[in-house]
């Protein structure tokens, strides 16, 4: 059953089916369609009621009307034998109230010779649904501040640079990193680890300028063939 959105509407569609026929232009009565501007009275599902006593009609939206009317809009509509399309949006009753602008089916749209700019002074909200699918030889976004959520996150490329003032990372469950080759270049460090840490390296060669110092309940040190201790002076005990 299809709804209709005016005061007393279902009696007045009905009326509508019962007796719209042409609405001749003013004063004439021209051959094929006319061009009129028309107040939308009534809403039937899809289609809209315009015109009042004997002189009905029933309007459809055309494909090329891309602002959805409304009741109460007024309108540009081509009108024959009762019967019409919807050509644009003249005039809306309510300007304050979300515009919303509806294509049937699939959407291309193409620049060949220019870029597009979007401008929204109050934000801008993209629901993509199950995809978004962006391409483009150089992206850049600036912000104040940006947040992701997401279940999972790839990135995958040639080269990555990050640069930050100051940054936290927090990982709850495995942090696993794999690299051919790793550097990393502090001012000064602090490392923390609650449980087991273990190192395990072909060679390994720490290289101190002032102090080194190990503190533990137990150490071992175990080496297959040489331990050498070289210093002015070696304390042990």
């Amino acid at each position: 059953m299809s709804t209709v959105l005016s005061t007393n509407t279902t009696d007045r569609a009905a009326a509508y089916d019962d007796s719209a026929r042409r609405i001749p232009a003013a004063g004439t009565q021209p051959a094929g369609p006319a061009l009129r501007h028309v107040r939308l009275t009534v809403r039937d599902g899809t289609r809209y009621g315009v015109g009042s006593g004997a002189e009905r009609a029933w309007l459809t939206t055309a494909a090329g009307c891309l602002l959805q009317p409304a009741v109460g809009d007024l309108v540009l509509a081509s009108i024959e034998e009762g019967r019409g399309y919807i050509l644009t949006v003249l005039e809306r009753a309510k300007p304050d109230d979300a515009a919303e602008i509806s294509l049937p089916g699939d959407l291309h749209l193409h620049l060949p010779a220019g870029h597009l700019e979007v401008t929204a002074a109050q934000g801008a909200r993209l629901d993509a649904g199950p995809r978004l699918e962006t391409r483009a030889a150089q992206w850049q976004g600036d912000f104040d501040g940006a947040r992701l959520q997401c279940r999972a996150l790839l990135l995958s490329g040639h080269a990555l640079q990050a640069h930050w003032h100051s940054r936290t990372e927090a990982c709850s469950g495995t942090w696993f990193v794999a690299a051919q080759r790793g550097e990393t270049h502090l001012g000064s460090g602090l490392r923390r680890v609650a449980g087991h840490d273990e190192i395990t390296a072909q060679s390994l060669r720490q290289l101190v300028e002032r102090d080194w110092r190990l503190q533990a309940a137990s150490a071992d040190l175990q080496a297959q063939r040489r331990v050498a201790l070289r210093s002015d002076s070696v304390q042990l005990g």
